[in-house]
């Protein structure tokens, strides 16, 4: 909560909703409903949600390659 605090502060930040997805239940399906709804990307380190999110057509950010193009080789 912290870390999501800080990022509404940054110039240009984050905006943060409370959208209500009906019909769903499961959390992973309501996550790909709303990223359709949105039109947005979806920030995991869930690899296989992002897998099934991709074949919905979803953008996908993976924290976990995110953090590996980054890292230095050494």
């Amino acid at each position: 909560l912290e870390t999501l605090q800080r990022l509404r502060e940054l110039p240009g930040g984050l905006k943060v909703t409370d959208e209500e997805v009906s019909g769903v239940k499961e959390v992973d399906a309501k996550l790909i409903k709303l990223g359709q709804r949105l039109h947005c990307a979806l920030l995991t380190t869930d690899f296989n949600l992002g897998q099934v999110a991709s074949v919905q057509g979803i953008r996908i950010l993976n924290v976990n390659e995110l953090a590996g193009a980054i890292r230095p080789v050494v």
